[in-house]
C-alpha cells in the first residue's frame, strides 16, 4: 500500500516529521511537490493548453502561407 500525504516543512511539527522520514530512504519516496500538486504553477500551463496553443499556432501559418494553398 502506498500513501500520499502533505507536510508543511514551514512549520517545527512538518520538519521533525520530514527528518524522520529520511531516516528510511529504502521505505520513504519524497515525489517533488509539483508532481502530486493539484494546482498548475503559476507561470505554466496544461499540457492540452499548451498543445491546444501549438495547434491554432500551425493552423494559422498554413493559412497565411500562399504555397500551402
Amino acid at each position: 500500500m502506498t500513501i500520499t500525504v502533505k507536510i508543511n516543512t514551514d512549520t517545527p511539527d512538518g520538519k521533525r516529521l520530514e527528518n524522520e522520514l529520511r531516516r528510511y530512504p529504502e521505505t520513504v519516496e519524497f515525489i517533488d511537490s509539483t508532481v502530486v500538486s493539484d494546482s498548475i504553477p503559476e507561470g505554466c500551463i496544461s499540457l492540452k493548453d499548451g498543445f491546444d496553443q501549438i495547434r491554432e499556432h500551425v493552423k494559422s501559418l498554413y493559412e497565411n502561407d500562399p504555397a500551402a494553398k
